[in-house]
């Protein structure tokens, strides 16, 4: 009968699903070998022991029907006190079952405790059942104890050799590989290529060294088998990455802006090994994802999630670029001539998305090289009292919110909307209607983005100016100096050249790779310095995904966009200074939100000792020098319950775009004074989801300063948020804001109920 139940217990543990090597064969030996183990050693065992390794069996069962069995054999164990009650089949019985409820334990904690607490009761049997076995029993028992560890020890000292051989070839391979990333992205694309060859073959002479023959039976070992699998697995998935990485980087060696033209057959040239890169990401990806165990120790399993981490970045930067290399010949002219209108805008008169456009350019692009066939200024594209024909399309919501203001007469108030899609559309109707060629496409730069442009071709000379424009100098010139020097037409000629000089700088110097202007303009992107539109589908989805749409996220819970416009025809934003704060409570029981936001305005601007197109303004317009107007506009999807300014009530404007709700109110600044707007908000969102909150940036001089609070309401708190401190039960932010952002918080209750899952804060 023990001989049978020894036998049944090994069949029935073949069937449990835990897997100490990984390799299915092997582990339905293990577990076979467990079940018959138990049953022999508990057949052999006394009472003590069976309660030891029942009691870790129901201390450590997961599910009800295992506490249950788990707590059975417990009360069995413990209740057998008659001596003649302790016989062989009722200790084979009472091992045998014990081991099947540890065989399906879960996982519980990084390294297998419940796998330890099945080991810990086998032993203690084993212990107990070796002493009270017969003398041929014990010596069979040490036997085999010797084998099995001189085997072990064995194979383990095999792969150990292999691993030490391996390693400083991985070694090398990782740090290579870290090495050619960062070059690529600075730009050194030929640096780049050979450093990731170099990685290539040293992640492949380490794979090679761990997959020596005499080193694969240690996959038999338990927990060995992980970290060979995992060590195996990781160099494999790197070393493949690595290769065709070092391919792209060796293609896009041949792109750059050479003398203003860029050579689309080489942009063209990258498709393949592009795809072949993402391809091989995606496939290291996916095996990595395979190799997660509880087994695997805290260094290695801290390795792997880095290396995972940087896998998955380099995809995201490979996606992108194999979206790039789809997109940009078209953009640049490949299936012939793509003519912009190129809009040139200054906060220092602010506009919602992005400033006055004093002056405009277009941008002709064909075969890959520039040309800038007319630049000029905002005058010559019709006095107001001689282009009452200009209509817009399509536009009706803009046209309902803005067209008080005239945009169709006044070009230059086209950007009064946040969006910068929407208000590149209007430039794009309204330009052939003003005697311009019809356009593919609009971009927007203002001053910053030109003096970032100067860092990748050196300074310019400009007629009219007593020193070289660079890139420390050209901001504060453009948007502030030259109104102090220059009047009238002296003025309009020196931004006409320094648009001019800038470009002719572009087209006559070679510029740097990809990832060096990636790096200079991308902040000039987020910052919405340097906007990009196309109607066409596939070119709009690329500049969203490189961040230089400009336009407003959609709506998911909670939105925050505080834009301020100038009212007084003057260019007083220079002086112009914004502190945002935006307290939130939630309840995640019920979706409802409360919200106070608050707007302090400074205007630092003198009252006097300044050019009067500085600091006074439009008769009829401005309300005296030094005084900033500003029309102040708060996009929200909450409703208004109250509002101050300067703690006096106010009734701001209630009117609707692009599926939020806009509060708008005029307000007066002095100079050297501060104002303070403030709106008390309520609404509701799907209860029982975690709280997300988005704030558009509108690319002003100098950066907001925002202050975010999220609490929760009724005893609820903050459990976790990323971006954001955790200050006594609340999510927190306080810093310049340089670009869209967007924050995600998740909410338990103080007796520990929770509301919501993940969360994500991120500067978009």
């Amino acid at each position: 009968m023990v001989r049978a139940i020894v036998v049944a217990s090994a069949f029935v543990a073949v069937l449990a699903p835990s897997s100490p090597t990984g390799l299915e064969v092997v582990d339905a030996c293990y577990r076979a070998g467990y079940g018959a183990a138990a049953a022999w050693a508990g057949a052999r065992s006394r009472r003590w022991a069976w309660i030891v390794a029942a009691g870790l069996a129901a201390a450590f069962a997961q599910r009800l029907s295992e506490q249950v069995v788990g707590f059975g054999l417990l009360g069995l164990a413990v209740g057998t006190t008659d001596a003649r009650r302790r016989g062989p089949m009722l200790g084979a019985v009472l091992g045998a079952a014990t081991a099947q409820v540890l065989l399906r334990l879960g996982t519980t904690g990084r390294h297998g405790v419940t796998a330890l607490a099945a080991a810990a009761a086998l032993v203690v049997l084993v212990v107990s059942g070796y002493r009270q076995g017969r003398r041929k029993e014990r010596v069979w028992a040490r036997r085999g104890a010797f084998v099995v560890a001189g085997v072990a020890l064995t194979l383990g000292g095999l792969y150990a050799v292999a691993a030490l051989e391996a390693r400083p070839l991985l070694t090398a391979g990782v740090r290579n590989g870290e090495r050619g990333l960062t070059a690529a992205r600075s730009g050194d694309s030929v640096g780049a290529a050979q450093v990731l060859a170099a990685a290539a073959d040293q992640l492949a002479g380490g794979n090679a060294r761990l997959g020596k023959w005499w080193a694969q039976p240690a996959r038999l070992l338990p927990v060995v088998s992980q970290h060979a699998k995992a060590l195996d697995e990781v160099s494999a998935a790197l070393a493949g990455v690595a290769r065709p990485a070092s391919a792209v980087a060796a293609a896009a060696g041949g792109i750059g802006v050479r003398s203003g033209a860029v050579d689309l057959v080489a942009v063209m040239a990258l498709q393949e090994p592009l795809a072949a890169s993402v391809a091989a990401l995606e496939s290291a990806l996916g095996r990595m994802g395979d190799l997660g165990s509880p087994w695997l120790v805290g260094a290695l399993d801290r390795r792997l999630d880095r290396a995972a981490s940087q896998l998955g970045r380099a995809l995201e930067d490979g996606r992108m670029a194999a979206q790039a290399v789809e997109v940009v010949p078209g953009l640049l002219g490949r299936d012939g001539p793509r003519r912009y209108f190129l809009a040139i805008q200054t906060p220092a008169e602010q506009r919602a998305s992005g400033g006055f456009m004093g002056n405009f350019a277009e941008l002709l692009l064909a075969d890959g090289r520039m040309t800038l066939p007319r630049v000029g200024d905002v005058a010559e594209l019709g006095a107001p009292d001689a282009v009452g024909r200009r209509q817009l399309q399509g536009q009706e919501e803009y046209q309902a919110r803005y067209g008080r203001f005239g945009p169709e007469r006044f070009f230059g108030n086209a950007s009064l909307t946040p969006d910068f899609p929407t208000a590149a559309n209007v430039f794009e109707q309204l330009y052939p209607q003003s005697g311009g060629t019809p356009v593919s496409g609009v971009l927007a730069v203002d001053p910053v983005a030109l003096a970032a442009l100067l860092q990748l071709t050196g300074p310019v000379t400009v007629a009219d100016w007593p020193v070289p424009l660079d890139a420390a100098n050209t901001a504060s010139i453009l948007l502030h100096e030259e109104y102090l020097r220059l009047e009238g037409d002296a003025r309009n000629r020196f931004l006409i050249g320094a648009a001019q000089a800038i470009f002719d700088k572009l087209t006559s110097v070679d510029l740097p790779g990809p990832g060096e202007l990636a790096r200079v303009l991308g902040p000039m992107a987020r910052g919405r310095h340097l906007q990009l539109y196309s109607p066409r589908v596939e070119e709009q989805a690329f500049f969203r995904s490189i961040d230089a749409a400009g336009a407003m996220a959609p709506v998911v819970d909670d939105y925050l966009q505080v834009v301020t416009q100038n009212g007084s025809q003057n260019k007083i934003d220079w002086f112009q200074r914004r502190d945002v704060s935006y307290d939130v409570r939630y309840t995640p029981e019920t979706g409802e939100i409360g919200s106070i936001v608050r707007l302090r305005l400074t205007n630092d601007a003198p009252a006097s000792g300044l050019p009067d197109y500085v600091i006074g303004g439009t008769p009829g317009f401005s309300p005296g020098p030094g005084i900033s107007r500003l029309w102040v506009s708060v996009y929200t999807p909450l409703g208004l319950v109250g509002a101050t300014l300067d703690g006096r009530p106010v009734v701001p404007v209630r009117e609707t775009e692009l599926g939020r709700v806009v509060y708008s109110q005029f307000v007066d600044v002095g100079p050297g004074a501060s104002a303070t707007l403030e709106l008390s908000l309520s609404g509701r969102i799907d209860p029982g989801r975690q709280y997300r909150l988005d704030v558009g940036r509108q690319p002003t001089i100098t950066p907001d300063n925002l202050s975010v609070r999220v609490g929760g309401a009724d005893g609820w708190i903050v459990t976790s948020a990323t971006e954001l401190g955790l200050d006594e039960g609340d999510a927190t932010r306080k810093g310049p804001q340089s670009s869209n952002m967007a924050f995600a918080v998740t909410f338990g209750s103080r007796d520990g109920r929770a509301q919501g899952s993940g969360q994500s804060g991120v500067d978009r």
